[in-house]
């Protein structure tokens, strides 16, 4: 693995990306407050100017309905004061529909607008470097990373935990933790 600052990164039309959920959540849910948007709105400006390629998985999409339909339930049940379970009651209200409908909409207007589905190419990955523990593991990230790895693709995160996967890839990124690891 290899750490670009973003502050130092240009993309170029031969590149390929992969944007973290985390990333497409600081760029596209403005309802979930985020930290330092700004370098990732910028370098997401810039992938689009240059025309290169951004490819996205099934597990980007899941987490990114997921994260923010449960962000949705959480404001939700503090707003109306009321602790219903997210299947059996938070599923029925309007205001599930209503913001489901909003995250779909995102997805449809700019996610896949801009980027190419892939299949994620589990049959081939190697298990040794997608099962890993010892450390604060998340299957997705280490999907993920290896969805980067064998697409050639370049990983943009603020992800910390990046750091614990060793799939040869580049990741670009500001988050000041992730930087310390080359």
């Amino acid at each position: 693995m290899s750490t670009i600052n973003i502050q130092a990164f240009m993309p170029t039309k031969q590149q390929k990306f992969i944007i973290d959920t985390n990333v497409l959540i600081k760029l596209l849910y403005p309802a979930m407050p985020s930290k330092e948007t700004v370098p990732y709105e910028e370098l997401y400006k810039n992938i689009i100017k240059s025309k290169a390629e951004i490819i996205i998985s099934s597990v980007q999409i899941s987490e990114f309905v997921n994260r923010c339909i449960r962000f949705q339930y959480q404001l939700w049940t503090k707003d109306n004061g009321v602790d219903l379970d997210f299947k059996t009651g938070y599923r029925e209200t309007d205001d599930y529909r209503n913001s489901m409908n909003a995250i779909l909409e995102i997805i449809k207007s700019d996610i896949l607008s801009v980027s190419s589905c892939l299949d994620d190419g589990f049959s081939k990955m190697n298990p040794d470097t997608l099962y890993q523990f010892g450390f604060s593991y998340d299957f997705n990230d280490s999907l993920v990373a290896e969805i980067a790895r064998l697409n050639g693709a370049i990983l943009i995160t603020d992800d910390k935990d990046f750091a614990n996967y060793s799939s040869n890839i580049q990741i670009v990124t500001a988050n000041k933790g992730l930087l310390l690891f080359h």
